[in-house]
């Protein structure tokens, strides 16, 4: 008798017997199991405003260039189950997202064909972001991947674009989190700059709250203040970040060496002791901060008292040293 007979056997007998008390074993004997071997994503339009259905479902195999077959059902609570034969075009769609229509964000998450398509999760977004105004000093892959984390989830370096001068990050940003143009960076004691971001295909995004989530409908969110020159500013540290944020390294403590005579750079040597600073200026150098009127020696020399004040703004990367005083970690 065959795999398939026995199992027909078995559903009859379960039926005859237990009468729908029982739970009922259509496992097959041998062989593979009975889950078809398709791929599946499940999708959401992000947006308020009418559409049609058919023609938003209707796009998607010219835009996604799928290789194998594309099968596209309406679910419940306007999503959309997409079922894709290759596993190959379920991957080149994902790092091809984000995806829209008619102005708006598609919403995309991987599916398991098991849970009902209204449950699956759809709270996570995929950019690639091109940092811009990131100064020389700081464009290591360590600074760049530690930008990444405070954008979101980060992925990775484009590296090609890495090699033509460019820097440009995956990153993966929850729908909740607004999407920042600019951000303000403290990196060293007194030293910071404001780096800014250019979203690959974004579509949606709010110019008041920077969400992407209520296209069509008027904003209720508080405005961001990424224009405001004394917001917040954001501490690039270890704290909070995940090992691979700080390349592994030991972040208990750093030295600040004397800048370099040649380029005015400030060296950074991180090791596992407390922190020690040794305060230098290059020779011939005059490097004056954003308003002209301080040149960096004075601003090192004002550090720790301006670091005391409760009113510094800091997110991350704030730590006390065993004399209680507030130490950054770079």
């Amino acid at each position: 008798m065959s795999s398939v007979d026995a199992m027909a056997a078995r559903l009859a007998t379960s039926l005859a017997i237990a009468e729908g008390k029982r739970q009922i074993d259509l496992r097959p004997t041998h062989g593979q199991g009975l889950r078809q071997a398709n791929v599946f994503l499940v999708g959401k339009l992000l947006t308020a405003r009418d559409y049609k259905i058919k023609s938003f479902m209707g796009i998607f195999r010219n835009a996604w260039r799928i290789n194998g077959a594309l099968q596209v059902e309406e679910a419940e609570e306007q999503r959309v189950l997409f079922t894709l034969s290759d596993p190959a075009d379920r991957m080149r769609v994902w790092r091809g997202a984000p995806w829209g229509y008619n102005h708006a964000p598609v919403a995309l998450a991987w599916y398991d064909s098991i849970m009902p398509v209204a449950k699956v999760p759809l709270n996570m977004a995929s950019y690639w972001i091109t940092l811009q105004e990131i100064p020389s000093a700081f464009r290591s892959e360590r600074v760049i991947t530690m930008i990444g984390y405070t954008l979101g989830d980060f992925q990775k370096i484009d590296k090609n674009d890495k090699k033509a001068g460019k820097l440009r990050i995956r990153v993966e940003i929850p729908l909740n989190k607004p999407l920042p143009f600019k951000q303000w960076y403290l990196v060293e004691d007194e030293v910071e700059f404001r780096g800014k971001f250019r979203y690959d295909k974004l579509m949606g995004r709010c110019s008041t709250c920077g969400l992407v989530t209520h296209v069509g409908l008027l904003c209720s969110g508080s405005a961001l203040d990424e224009d405001d020159d004394d917001a917040e500013r954001t501490v690039l540290g270890s704290q909070g970040l995940p090992p691979e944020a700080t390349g592994g390294m030991p972040m208990q403590g750093c030295h600040l060496l004397a800048p370099q005579a040649t380029t005015g750079f400030l060296l950074v040597e991180f090791a596992s002791g407390s922190m020690k600073k040794k305060r230098g200026r290059p020779t011939g150098s005059k490097n004056r901060s954003s308003s002209g009127d301080k040149t960096t020696a004075s601003k090192h020399e004002e550090g720790h008292a301006q670091h005391k004040s409760p009113n510094r703004k800091q997110s991350v990367g704030k730590h006390s040293n065993s004399k209680g005083k507030e130490i950054v970690i770079v």
